[in-house]
């Protein structure tokens, strides 16, 4: 199936000589918060289109199921879902879940990152990205209203010159 698919090697070669570029130390993670800006420096097959919007951000994250480490990513939980997802390649949950304990045997440290859960769920890339617009709209709206109270007060003293 894998020879097959839409993903080249040089795809994957691109991938890992862009990530040296986010990870210098080589510690196999980087900040979610860069996780957007690598896909679309990557571009197709495997990134995303330069004019990517945040809307369409979520949902592909949303397919890709990338586990959240406390603000980072791993690697190869990264790879991977961009591997099998562009590549056309179908794993049923039970096989998704097989691979991943394999991850954690070849690669401890995956095991010692942090596993932030809700409702008995681990939190993925995508929901992190969905906190973050929430937060920011919350402060957005939370800015506005006191830059309107601001101004209310100018112009009340303003009037009682």
């Amino acid at each position: 199936q894998i020879e097959k698919s839409l993903v080249h090697f040089s795809d994957l070669q691109r991938f890992m000589s862009l990530w040296q570029h986010y990870d210098p130390e080589r510690k196999l993670l980087i900040n979610t918060h860069e996780l957007p800006r690598l896909l679309k420096e990557l571009g197709p097959p495997l990134g995303l289109s330069e004019n990517c919007g945040r809307v369409e951000l979520f949902y592909i994250l949303e397919e890709y199921q990338i586990p959240e480490h406390g603000g980072q990513v791993h690697f190869m939980e990264i790879l991977l879902p961009l591997a099998r997802k562009k590549g056309k390649v179908k794993f049923s949950d039970e096989a998704i879940r097989q691979q991943e304990v394999m991850w954690r045997e070849v690669l401890p440290e995956l095991g010692t990152l942090p596993a932030l859960r809700y409702r008995h769920r681990r939190i993925t890339a995508d929901q992190y990205f969905a906190a973050s617009y929430i937060a920011a709209a919350y402060r957005r709206r939370e800015a506005m209203r006191e830059l309107k109270r601001l101004k209310q007060e100018k112009g009340e003293r303003a009037q009682e010159t």
